[in-house]
């Protein structure tokens, strides 16, 4: 169902295409793309935003593996002498979870990376803040030989970038992606995340069994400058400030996205989105992604290593097998929206069912994974739950830029606020609950995962939305005066 936007007649003709643009009509979401998606320059940017998350993934997961090595000790055989080699730093569980949770506490800033993608654009913010995290990354093993603490402060700043960064691929979704490609493009896109997750685990396990754990930052740090640089020579924040672009798709992309162009876009009032209930099941939605991103994929490596005792190299082996349901994402992502056009139901039912669904599922594999000793059964789990996860999350991003095509950037940063603090709580309830290593204390882990994902089935089946937000509609102001648009029946 189209929403109307009501405003006067303006004199210049861009303004008038942009006052329909804003509107996604569904006349607009029906229109024929003007050349194949393949061959298109929103398909290129998609494929540099789709190494833009591998790079991205690998910079957050690298600590995962790299601390195993750096904490463990090693033992060696030479002929018929055992050389037992203590681990290079003794840190306690505590502070192992410092470490790892002074990287969320950079996110907590995610909000300040939605404002700034806005106002400069998604993809400088992206480029820029991948290169920064590139950099910090390749000292990380130089800061950690200063001391614990510069180490905790490299790791917040690694954070306070890649906050940056996931706050501002929204951003460029809502410049670049048409809204009638999003349920299959946005998935495809943001399935670099789990390539990403499935290469470091095998990657940096070899680079740590062979070339010590220092490697591994050195390898991902500069495979994150490369990118930046390549990112921000080759690609525009938006399809009109894009000199290669062709006529055809520039319209066709205008007509199905939100792209301001020159006019400056009012911030939304700070009530109106605190009163906005769908706000809160999205940020919900992430909230219990993160957490239970926590013991599939942060806390993963420790876990193998607890439950089966092997080393490195086989460690990132074990942990890349979750990751395998990965290949499966765009082929949901297609399946969603070929049922987008093919069904009755709103986008909004849609949504819901999916995402209701994938923790409604999750909880339950959680909870057989906690009543289970079965290593094998575990990990059998993690496969199906991380599926879940990769699925849920790729479409609450569909519904951030959706709920908010105007300000997906601040929406997306302020739901990240919230993403954070899922994984910050569950790392910090791991360090007071797993003290001793124990598979009973992995175990309590899961059945509070198992509750949060019910909880949050619950809440995003109530009050979760996929359509544009009243305080979502766009405030323009522009040199000759100031043009406000609204919707006929905007959702509150």
């Amino acid at each position: 169902m189209g929403k109307i936007i009501s405003a006067k007649k303006l004199s210049n003709s861009d303004d008038q295409r942009q006052l329909h643009d804003d509107s996604f009509s569904e006349n607009d979401s029906k229109s024929k793309p003007a050349q194949s998606l393949w061959f298109s320059k929103r398909f290129f940017v998609g494929l540099v935003m789709f190494f833009g998350f591998l790079m991205y993934s690998m910079a957050c997961q690298v600590i995962n593996i790299a601390l195993v090595e750096m904490t463990i000790g090693k033992i060696q055989i030479k002929g018929n002498q055992t050389i037992i080699q203590p681990p290079q730093f003794h840190w306690d569980s505590e502070k192992i979870s410092m470490i790892l949770n002074m990287f969320w506490y950079g996110f907590l800033f995610s909000t300040v990376g939605g404002y700034l993608s806005q106002r400069f654009g998604g993809v400088t913010i992206v480029g820029i803040s991948l290169l920064s995290t590139g950099i910090i990354t390749i000292f990380n093993p130089i800061t950690v030989q200063w001391g614990f603490y510069p180490f905790l402060i490299s790791r917040a700043l690694v954070g306070l970038f890649e906050s940056f960064t996931s706050a501002s691929f929204s951003e460029v979704f809502a410049r670049w992606v048409p809204k009638k490609e999003r349920s299959k493009f946005i998935p495809s896109i943001m399935n670099g995340m789990y390539v990403g997750t499935a290469l470091t685990y095998p990657l940096c396990g070899y680079l740590a069994h062979n070339w010590k754990w220092p490697m591994t930052f050195y390898v991902i740090g500069a495979l994150c400058v490369v990118w930046s640089v390549l990112c921000l020579l080759l690609v525009r924040n938006s399809p009109s400030a894009d000199k290669r672009i062709s006529k055809k798709e520039l319209d066709y992309i205008l007509q199905g996205t939100s792209n301001p162009s020159t006019r400056k876009v009012k911030l939304p009032n700070k009530m109106d989105i605190v009163r906005c209930l769908p706000v809160w099941a999205l940020s919900m939605g992430k909230f219990a992604f993160n957490w239970c991103s926590a013991f599939t994929v942060v806390y993963l490596p420790l876990y193998i290593k607890d439950a089966t005792q092997r080393n490195i190299s086989e460690i990132g082996l074990l942990a890349l097998i979750p990751n395998i349901s990965i290949f499966l994402i765009p082929a949901v992502g297609m399946l969603v929206n070929y049922w987008q056009n093919h069904t009755t139901l709103t986008i909004t039912q849609i949504h819901k069912t999916i995402i209701s669904g994938g923790y409604l599922l999750a909880a339950l594999l959680f909870a057989v994974s906690a009543l289970s000793d079965h290593f094998t059964v575990s990990i059998i789990c993690f496969v199906l739950i991380k599926l879940l996860l990769s699925c849920n999350k790729i479409f609450l991003e569909v519904i951030t830029v959706n709920m908010a095509p105007n300000h997906s950037g601040l929406l997306s940063g302020l739901s990240l606020f919230w993403q954070t603090n899922g994984i910050i709580v569950a790392q910090t309830i791991v360090g007071y609950v797993v003290k001793n290593h124990r598979l009973q204390e992995w175990n309590v882990c899961f059945l509070l995962s198992s509750c949060i994902s019910l909880i949050t089935a619950i809440i995003f089946v109530m009050f979760g939305s996929s359509e544009p937000q009243q305080w979502s509609v766009i405030s323009l102001s522009e040199n000759n005066g100031e043009t406000n648009q609204k919707n006929e029946n905007p959702i509150k």
